[in-house]
């Protein structure tokens, strides 16, 4: 396939390439935007006629790349002493979303574990929470290291 038919093929589905990211609200806009615009060059470059259509072909590319990202994104845990409005910007979503997904997690989490991620949200260090809780900081920590597990959206 020539150049500008590989050119033309990339700017005529960039609408579908930015569609399809959108179903990945919970990564950083940009990033899979550009992600899903890099598997629409590689469907182009890779794109052979007899493959079928070439929409469906760059859909197949453009989601398998933005579904490894997803996964590469959310094994990715949040360290236990950062802030919340910290681990939102690191982790690409607003502050309301991450606490959004915060949510979802602690309807799963024990009595003292939401006890835990409530006072870690309000500021307090783990120290501080050890002594709210009258538990040893290295068991907040350890407790805060299993929240943290869970926490892999």
């Amino acid at each position: 396939m020539n150049h500008s038919l590989k050119e033309a093929l990339i700017v005529n589905y960039m609408p579908l390439a930015k569609s399809l990211s959108s179903k990945f609200q919970t990564l950083n806009r940009q990033d899979r935007e550009q992600e899903a615009f890099l598997g629409l060059v590689i469907a182009a470059n890779e794109y052979d006629v007899d493959k079928g259509r070439f929409a469906a072909y760059a859909t197949q590319v453009i989601m398998n790349r933005l579904k490894r990202m997803f996964n590469k994104e959310i094994r990715q845990p949040i360290p236990c002493d950062i802030s919340i409005s910290e681990a939102a910007r690191l982790n690409g979503f607003s502050e309301v979303e991450f606490r959004v997904e915060y949510k979802k997690v602690i309807k799963k989490l024990s009595a003292d574990e939401k006890l835990l991620v409530q006072l870690r949200l309000k500021g307090l260090s783990q120290h501080e929470c050890a002594t709210r809780m009258k538990t040893s900081q290295a068991t907040v920590h350890r407790r805060l290291n299993d929240v943290r597990a869970m926490l892999v959206f």
